[in-house]
């Protein structure tokens, strides 16, 4: 049975952390959790607490994230190397912090392929403007000799670990070749000041989410056998009755409000082990 690693960065809610982190062992056991925790998290430190909790491994790496920055490569990369060095996997599973698994079974999914990447499928319908102007994913078709770009959801995508190893290694060579990237102070409004500049020197905007493009174009290229994301993204309000029919096809939901007493999350963790 392969082993499943799933990268999750929080920013908010230690409760709703170990909340998602008990669904998502509930519904594949043995898997090994990374959480990346955000420099802007709000709240007591959740280290203490997440570090208790067996198969959970903490990065010790905090990056500055804020929504659109597409500062989530970093992150997932940065979780892909802590995890490698501190655990063995055969899949990695990048998912968000408002995701919940809703049948089990995942295992037997991925295992028949190498990647689960959807093909530009979008619901922002502004990035693939913003895309175009950045710089960074501009080098990466030209040097790659890809044609076009992909445009993924990240929740519910996979890789396996040796053409994650492969995508994130050529990322991070290709982000290095970034001028225009600044240190950050861990304080909200400067740095969303520090990345308001950024963004103006590499022609793209805080609502262009990198991780949406980056991991796609590169696994859509290197991909032998390639699956759909195995997470629902809703396009409106994910509500009660919808959970058990998308069961059917899907093994996870994206768009679990952070909240502990969230009726949708109590609902989910009332379900039975399917």
């Amino acid at each position: 049975m392969p082993r499943l690693l799933f990268s999750i960065p929080i920013h908010e809610a230690t409760d709703v952390a170990i909340d998602q982190i008990d669904n998502f062992k509930k519904y594949n056991p043995g898997c090994t959790i990374i959480i990346h925790i955000s420099k802007q998290f709000r709240g007591r430190d959740p280290r203490p607490s997440l570090e208790r909790i067996s198969n959970v491994i903490v990065n010790p790496e905090r990056h500055s994230t804020s929504w659109g920055d597409g500062k989530l490569v970093d992150v997932h990369i940065s979780n892909f190397n802590f995890a490698a060095s501190k655990s063995s996997f055969d899949y990695v599973c990048l998912h968000a912090s408002n995701d919940m698994f809703i049948k089990s079974g995942l295992t037997d999914y991925v295992s028949k392929y190498d990647s689960g990447i959807a093909l530009n499928k979008t619901h922002r319908s502004d990035m693939t403007k913003y895309a175009k102007r950045d710089r960074i994913l501009k080098q990466i078709l030209k040097n790659e000799k890809i044609i076009q770009f992909t445009e993924s959801q990240i929740e519910g995508t996979f890789y396996s670990t040796e053409l994650f190893k492969k995508i994130s290694g050529k990322l991070e060579l290709y982000i290095k070749l970034n001028p225009f990237s600044f240190p950050k102070t861990g304080r909200g409004i400067i740095d969303r000041i520090i990345i308001g500049i950024e963004n103006f020197l590499n022609f793209y905007r805080p609502q262009y989410s990198k991780e949406e493009f980056y991991f796609q174009t590169l696994g859509i290229k290197y991909s032998q056998e390639r699956a759909e994301p195995y997470t629902y993204f809703p396009k409106r309000k994910l509500t009660e009755d919808q959970i058990l029919p998308l069961s059917k096809d899907y093994y996870a939901v994206k768009g679990v409000k952070r909240r502990i007493t969230d009726p949708i999350r109590t609902y989910i963790n009332s379900l039975e082990l399917t």
